[in-house]
């Protein structure tokens, strides 16, 4: 026996295709969310469903088509749990909201435990089927109750929302969205397949409909996702400035941006559900395409309860974590109302300590201003490095922006607004930095790590600069805010802050960087030779000594003065020497110089120059300054002219880098021809083997 094709078996060809279309619509106008998932997958669900319906229809044997009829209830038992899901999804989204698909598998497993198939082949339309039930009447009754409960779920989600919406001025427009959501499902679930099952019963012989009733099914659906869009909360006016406003703000841009529209409905509701949780469902009202708040109802309410609700709110909401950064605008504003008494500030800091895990989940603890929280802004994730590079460029930008003035940032933000919307970095005008769409763009590049110090560093020397042009008033408020926030020690934070400096070196002026750089004002080192440190930038020196005299101490001041002008410093020196002891503990990297490998530790070996070098160029970057003591130990071990071609390579590695190095030659070691020949390789020349340090040239 062959395939067989009754001509009424098209209708679940039909209502598959139709299925899958509205997959491809909703996939393709729609922004990614949970609701629009569920969604997805209930339109593949359906798609399947009615496929396997008409391979059981058609099957060429009892046996296939019995197998398809299981394919079929499988697919069949999943669509009201996904309904249910995709409205738990609109109403508010949290991952519990996943364990509605448990009713999935057990639906079906209490069918195929409780009941026996039975197909039986019809002359006019094609395999039916048949159900016994084998179980006593308690566990047919559960069996029962996991197939409705879906169904029951979705009236009863599709009630509260339309409750939720009541004095809402669109509210009317919304409930006739979920009312025909509710019909779609009673349609389908909660009337058709029960009723065709039944008359199926009764009479195999009777023509199939199931098929034609999940068709009006989802002409019902797609009629509720296609109501007029006259139904989205406007987006929110220019703040001015005050509470109200800042609350008009942020209510405005989690409506815009955190919370996606799958039209059913959801952008709306989940607002409404917001506004009603905040206590502001009298106070909100719409004028033009503006979200605004009636300022002597809302200035009635307590600031600091309110900070609380909202952040509240956003803990226990998923979908809107990711953007409390809109959020700084609201609780600074209410932190400047809370300095004109110190009550007031008390309990503005036990609300936000109180939230301090959002907030540093957020970075907005780097944008508060008036909290007595800076001990916590520095706080180490262990996350992978790309997303803590963003963290720290993050606060960066947030521990400045947020102590400009109202007229100097949106100056800025005016000059910046092409570069950061390109990037994918967002600056409101509360001083607020959102990255979640650079996060999203990070995410994708092959090199994350790199794609983010390169774009970011470049973004946030552009803000520096811009900083700077406004007033020296605000460039010194930069440098206070954006210096710490690199140097917490960790290795990304060096990478941060040195393509920060480098961008800087760049593109600024010497002048406008040399207060980033610098951590104090001590050079010793430049001061003995009556030079400044800007003189050293990027430039090699050799320190002609006299072994008889304290040299070491230059060597030590060298290292210090790097160290406190943000450069990093790498000291390659023989285990135990003058400089390896004068050295230590200031915080230098030491690679002991030595003929053997030495028991643990960094070492370069004196009698291979191309490993040393491998050495040199692995542990230096632009901000590295060296120290290699010495010239002489080199020649002994390699011979003058293989020294010489190192010391020639060796500076070609470092002058890559911005930052000095110094390479040391005990001058009474060598004829003069030898000396005279590695001076010509130095634009910078050092004696030592007087009573005092001297700058040859």
């Amino acid at each position: 026996m062959g395939w067989i094709f009754p001509s009424i078996a098209i209708q679940y060809v039909i209502t598959a295709g139709v299925a899958l279309l509205i997959i491809l619509l909703i996939y393709k106008k729609q922004p990614p969310s949970p609701t629009k998932n569920a969604l997805l997958l209930l339109g593949i669900f359906i798609a399947a469903w009615q496929i396997a319906a008409f391979l059981h229809r058609t099957a060429p044997s009892a046996e296939l088509s019995k197998l398809f009829l299981i394919i079929d209830d499988v697919f069949f038992m999943a669509i009201g749990p996904t309904m249910l899901l995709a409205l738990l999804n609109a109403y508010r989204y949290r991952r519990l909201n996943l364990l509605v698909l448990l009713f999935w598998p057990l639906q079906f497993l209490s069918t195929l435990l409780l009941s026996d198939i039975k197909v039986e082949l019809s002359e006019m339309y094609g395999w039916t089927y048949a159900f016994s039930f084998h179980a006593p009447f308690p566990a047919l009754m559960l069996m029962g109750a996991t197939y409705a409960a879906p169904i029951f779920g979705v009236i009863v989600v599709s009630l509260k929302m339309m409750r939720s919406l009541e004095g809402v001025p669109i509210s009317s427009a919304l409930k006739r969205k979920f009312t025909y959501l509710m019909l779609a499902i009673i349609v389908s679930q909660a009337l058709g397949v029960p009723i065709t099952n039944l008359l199926l019963f009764a009479q195999p012989e009777m023509p199939p409909f199931g098929g034609f009733i999940q068709l009006i099914s989802l002409i019902i659906l797609w009629q509720a996702m296609h109501t007029k869009r006259a139904l989205e909360v406007p987006v929110a006016k220019v703040p001015e400035g005050d509470l109200a406003s800042a609350y008009a703000y942020f209510l405005g841009k989690l409506q815009e941006k955190a919370i996606p529209e799958v039209e059913i409905g959801e952008r709306s509701v989940q607002f409404y559900k917001l506004v009603e949780f905040l206590g502001l469902k009298d106070v909100v009202r719409y004028e033009g395409r503006g979200i605004v708040i009636e300022k002597e109802a809302f200035d009635r309410f307590n600031p600091i309860s309110l900070l609380d609700r909202l952040l509240s709110f956003m803990e226990v909401s998923e979908m809107v974590k990711e953007y409390a950064d809109y959020a700084l605008g609201v609780i600074n504003t209410t932190g400047l109302l809370s300095t004109s008494s110190e009550e007031r500030l008390e309990r503005f800091n036990d609300v936000v300590k109180l939230h301090f895990d959002l907030l540093d989940e957020s970075d907005l603890i780097a944008g508060i201003r008036y909290g007595r929280l800076a001990h916590l802004l520095y706080t180490d994730r262990r996350e992978e490095g790309w997303l803590t590079l963003i963290r720290i460029y993050k606060r960066a930008l947030l521990s400045v922006l947020s102590e400009m003035e109202k007229d100097t940032l949106g100056s800025m933000i005016k000059k910046l607004s092409k570069d950061a919307k390109k990037l994918g970095v967002e600056i409101g005008p509360f001083g607020d930095v959102c990255m979640v769409e650079f996060k999203r763009k990070a995410s994708k590049a092959r090199d994350r790590e790199d794609y983010v110090l390169n774009s970011l560093s470049d973004f946030v020397v552009d803000v520096y600069i811009s900083a700077l042009s406004v007033s020296d008033d605000e460039g010194r408020k930069f440098i206070e805010g954006i210096k710490p926030a690199f140097m917490g020690g960790t290795i990304w934070h060096k990478k941060a802050f040195e393509a920060v400096a480098l961008k800087l070196l760049s593109k600024a002026p010497y002048e406008m960087v040399v207060p980033f750089l610098k951590v104090s004002d001590e050079s010793p080192f430049s001061s003995r030779l009556g030079i400044e440190h800007k003189e050293l930038m990027g430039k090699a020196v050799i320190l002609e000594f006299d072994p008889r005299r304290r040299y070491e101490g230059l060597v030590s001041d060298f290292v210090r003065e790097c160290l406190v002008h943000g450069e990093e410093c790498v000291v390659f020196t023989r285990h135990g020497s003058r400089v390896y002891r004068g050295v230590s503990g200031l915080g230098a990297r030491v690679v002991r110089l030595a003929y053997v490998k030495p028991p643990g530790g960094e070492y370069a070996p004196l009698t291979d120059k191309v490993k040393t070098l491998d050495v040199l160029n692995r542990l230096t970057g632009p901000l590295t300054a060296v120290v290699f003591d010495n010239l002489t130990d080199l020649i002994v071990s390699l011979g003058e002219e293989e020294a010489y071609t190192f010391t020639i390579q060796a500076l070609e590695i470092l002058g890559k880098g911005f930052a000095p190095s110094l390479f040391l030659m005990n001058e009474k070691a060598h004829e003069e021809r030898t000396v005279k020949a590695f001076e010509a390789l130095f634009p910078l020349i050092v004696s030592f083997v007087g009573e005092r340090a001297e700058l040859v040239r």
